[in-house]
């Protein structure tokens, strides 16, 4: 097994949940505080076709295997792991998870060099963050162009790219049917401006051809924004409302509270709200 990560808020964060379905194809295998999605798909043969999405914790790897085989599925049948970004909350469990299942590793290309060592890079918002922020390397990463289709049986995931929380940040989305209506589920990474001591949004970056994080950030930001939304998770549960949506299920409530055409939109203003914030405060503390 591979060593926990210790931070503040991981013991939290690593809280176990009961998995569940939230539309169609996609299920919830996450914790408390780290989102992991399993889509399930089919092969003309009848096969499971599964893929899953993100890994959280190093410690998490074992709560996440858990939530997938007590929906009947076995770890064997999961073909694909990817990942929103290369960050020790969200990269942690993908290698053992890797390891356990023989599936194979799918990034985006600015994402694989940092998932291939573990490391992330020194123009990531978070270098040095929480302290190292490192996870265990994933082996045999391979890459997807933005925009490019991963096909697993009848499911098709499109990779795009929407960097700014990291370099190689990854938003995934897909199409889920149910009950005959079917709608877009896109897993959306963080847009969130959260770097580590002394580092500015507003500086330009070799690696974005001289661009500042926050233009990339703002180009994430305006795709999430214009994204056909049917449902949307993210990353981290808070930015959905998991809580308040379950509870609404647990109520009675006779449409699914998962599906919101507002909520790409919804989230995308909150995103550009908090760069905006984070750049005035950078404005302010470099003026004289």
């Amino acid at each position: 097994m591979d060593t926990p990560h210790e931070c503040s808020s991981c013991d939290g964060w690593n809280e176990p949940v009961a998995p569940f379905r939230i539309h169609g194809n996609t299920w919830y295998v996450g914790t408390a505080g780290l989102s992991a999605l399993l889509v399930v798909g089919k092969h003309r043969d009848g096969r499971d076709a599964l893929v899953l999405l993100d890994g959280a914790l190093t410690q998490s790897a074992p709560l996440i295997a858990r939530n997938i085989e007590s929906l009947g599925h076995s770890l064997d049948d999961i073909e694909v792991i990817l990942n929103s970004h290369t960050h020790f909350d969200h990269a942690g469990g993908i290698a053992a998870l890797q390891r356990a299942s023989g599936a194979r590793v799918v990034a985006s290309a600015q994402a694989a060099g940092a998932l291939r060592t573990g490391q992330v890079d020194a123009h990531d918002p978070q270098a040095g963050y929480a302290p190292a922020n490192g996870f265990p390397p994933v082996e045999n990463v391979e890459t997807l162009a933005d925009g490019g289709v991963l096909d697993v049986g009848d499911l098709a995931l499109t990779l795009n790219w929407t960097p700014g929380h990291a370099p190689g940040s990854t938003s995934w989305s897909w199409r889920s049917c149910e009950d005959g209506a079917c709608i877009n589920v896109i897993y959306v990474d963080s847009m969130g401006p959260v770097s580590s001591e002394g580092f500015r949004f507003s500086d330009p970056v070799d690696a974005f051809n001289g661009a500042s994080t926050a233009d990339m950030l703002r180009e994430s930001i305006e795709f999430l924004s214009g994204f056909d939304c049917g449902v949307l998770i993210a990353s981290h549960p808070f930015y959905f409302d998991m809580d308040a949506r379950l509870a609404a299920i647990e109520a009675g409530a006779e449409d699914n509270p998962f599906i919101d055409p507002a909520a790409c939109r919804a989230r995308a203003d909150g995103f550009a709200a908090a760069l905006d914030e984070r750049l005035a405060r950078e404005s302010a503390e470099a003026t004289p």
